[in-house]
């Protein structure tokens, strides 16, 4: 992973977004198992940027879930 230096902040330059996590614009049940394997999956690689602007809720508690799995694993 490449990293680059802002303001004495150390940051990695690929973040992984979550636009489509959950069902894009919005909620999709059905994607909550192909969302969880995808972030876990990232967050096993190595990523330590989880892109979340304007995350909605039901995202939200996705990218929760699986970081709290992860942590408690």
């Amino acid at each position: 992973m490449k990293y680059e230096t802002i303001h004495n902040l150390i940051l990695p330059k690929i973040g992984f977004g979550t636009w489509k996590i959950g069902g894009e614009s919005f909620p999709n049940p059905q994607m909550d198992s192909v969302s969880l394997s995808a972030l876990r999956s990232a967050l096993e690689f190595g990523y330590t940027h989880i892109d979340a602007a304007e995350i909605e809720s039901k995202k939200q508690k996705i990218v929760n879930k699986v970081v709290y799995s992860l942590l408690v694993a």
